[in-house]
């Protein structure tokens, strides 16, 4: 990939298997590229790659709860899964 700015698609999903996202928190929908399928996703966020090993955060608060459990990450870059992770909440 050519450095320049990219667009990082997060999508944190709760215990029971929910995408949490609201629309004016910046969820929106994006398409995958290999089975064409729409995948909700909680935040997009812009980095500037430079092709080197990089750290994104984001911040993300919908004034609400979270339960307790385990919540998976995944992180999608021009429509392919590009990095999976997970937390525990306790």
């Amino acid at each position: 990939t050519a450095p320049g700015m990219e667009s990082f698609y997060i999508r944190l999903i709760n215990p029971i298997g929910e995408t949490l996202a609201v629309e004016n928190l910046g969820s929106g929908i994006m398409t995958s590229a290999n089975s064409n399928q729409e995948i909700r996703y909680t935040q997009v966020k812009e980095l500037d790659y430079a092709n080197d090993a990089m750290v994104g955060c984001f911040l993300w608060e919908p004034n609400v709860p979270f339960s307790e459990g385990k919540y998976n990450v995944e992180v999608y870059n021009k429509g392919y899964l590009a990095g999976t992770g997970s937390l525990l909440l306790k």
